[in-house]
């Protein structure tokens, strides 16, 4: 993540903090503030991960679909499967930004703030 990362401006803005993505364990959410940022993320994975010899797969890869409508993701020339929820680390991320509030509380817990 580091390499796909390294110069990388877009991400979204979350409690005062930039967030370019989510990871678990082989988990990856991408996020970002447009769909061309969102496609140039998903681009610097692939050809990172490529390089190390790991392989982005396809059937596990979703896109969250914009409020604005169809999202155009493609990996290798695949388009992704669009969806309007879907489960991560038990948490339902929605498009109504529930999650993006969640990770806030999760953040401001940990700081000791909430």
């Amino acid at each position: 993540m580091r390499e796909t990362l390294d110069g990388f401006t877009g991400g979204l803005q979350v409690g005062g903090r930039r967030i370019t993505n989510l990871r678990y364990a082989d988990d990856i959410v991408l996020t970002a503030c447009s769909e061309t940022k969102l496609q140039e993320l998903e681009n610097r994975l692939d050809r990172a991960s490529s390089a190390q010899g790991l392989i982005i797969n396809i059937d596990k890869s979703k896109i969250m679909r914009t409020k604005d409508g169809f999202c155009h993701i493609r990996i290798k020339g695949t388009q992704l499967e669009q969806l309007d929820t879907f489960p991560y680390l038990g948490s339902l991320i929605t498009d109504d930004s529930e999650f993006a509030m969640k990770i806030q509380v999760r953040m401001a817990k940990k700081q000791g703030i909430a």
